[in-house]
């Protein structure tokens, strides 16, 4: 009788790679290094972002890089959270079905009630009003439409969301890619004539495209950039100039998010690059390993950046004077890094913590 594994191992080897590259590492079945190094990098502009937001004053440059550099951020986490479902679970869910959509469902669950007990806790702390916030009405705007004037950690529900997806687009296969794609097309059709695309379903859109590119392009594009590939660089080449395309048309013609293929297209390209600069970053042991701890414990990151920025808009507040920018990014970016790093040292240590942190985030 045929283990699990060795079927696993057979429909994997298909797919694997040169071991001379930096990126050889099992597809389907393990962590990727390289998807770790890409979460830290978005953990930086997620940091950028939100410095941005409480401190740079309304002017042309917050508009520059909130919406022309940094607008692709918040999309990427969910793309990568969709291409991640595909990527690593997707052999693993047509050998054993039952328990990775159990898995899946259940992260999935976890991140919808860390999102509704972190809302409820900012109520209690008094920095959102709870008028309303609990009506029945409100409610079910929140979870089914998405609004994030009555909401923080929003993009926790939408991660939520496309978690429970994911063994539904695993089962169709090639039905849930064509699906998923005429939803994309329909949803870029309303957007394009003047309706307005509910920010849930937006969140979702970013992870169905995520999951499409997993079983689509994503197993070819890691096998072209081994060193060995003839074609590697016409790879380099051709992501870098979709991202810097991208930017050019975000700059240039104003053109964001709204639109949803030129988003998706931006988003995909850029995550490419930061996918190709693992085979750099990995010559540099030290802001490797670093960018991949953030990556690994990016939910973490995600959550005390935010707590950390709170503060500061508190502080900032109460004595009346100005925070900069940069000297705030930096002092945000290091405590988070500190803060991870001494989590990861505590979970390498204690079994018991191990446990714990596993409970509330795995």
């Amino acid at each position: 009788m045929v283990s699990s594994e060795d079927r696993l191992g057979r429909l994997w080897s298909g797919w694997n790679i040169s071991k001379a590259s930096p990126y050889a590492f099992p597809l389907d079945l393990g962590r990727d290094p390289a998807l770790d190094l890409v979460k830290g990098l978005l953990v930086l502009g997620m940091i950028a972002y939100h410095a941005g937001v409480s401190f740079i004053p309304n002017t042309h440059i917050r508009f520059l890089v909130l919406h022309d550099l940094l607008d692709f951020v918040s999309g990427s986490w969910v793309f990568v959270c969709g291409l991640i479902v595909t990527t690593h679970y997707r052999l693993r869910f047509q050998v054993d079905a039952r328990n990775v959509s159990r898995r899946l469902w259940i992260r999935a669950a976890k991140m919808i009630l860390l999102f509704c007990a972190l809302n409820i806790f900012v109520v209690l702390l008094g920095i959102r009003q709870a008028s309303q916030l609990f009506d029945g009405v409100t409610m079910a705007k929140i979870l089914l439409y998405g609004d994030g004037a009555l909401t923080s950690f929003g993009i926790l529900l939408g991660i939520g969301y496309v978690l429970f997806i994911g063994p539904f687009f695993l089962y169709l296969k090639n039905t849930g890619r064509v699906l998923a794609l005429l939803i994309i097309a329909f949803a870029a059709y309303l957007a394009w004539s003047g309706h307005v695309v509910p920010g849930n379903l937006w969140i979702i859109l970013c992870g169905l495209a995520g999951m499409v590119v997993g079983v689509t392009v994503w197993p070819l594009f890691v096998w072209e950039i081994r060193p060995s590939s003839s074609r590697r660089w016409f790879t380099v080449g051709g992501a870098l100039s979709a991202a810097a395309a991208y930017f050019l048309i975000s700059i240039g013609l104003d053109i964001h998010r709204d639109n949803l293929p030129v988003y998706l297209w931006g988003v995909a390209s850029i995550i490419a690059v930061f996918y190709l600069s693992y085979g750099w970053f990995s010559s540099i042991p030290t802001i490797s390993d670093w960018l991949q701890l953030l990556g690994r414990y990016s939910l973490v990151s995600y959550l005390s950046q935010m707590t950390i920025f709170r503060l500061a808009l508190g502080a900032q507040s109460h004595f009346g004077v100005a925070l900069s920018y940069w000297l705030t990014l930096l002092a945000v970016l290091f405590m988070v890094s500190l803060m991870v790093f001494m989590l990861d040292k505590e979970i390498r240590e204690s079994k018991t913590f191990q446990k714990s942190y596993r409970l509330v985030f795995g």
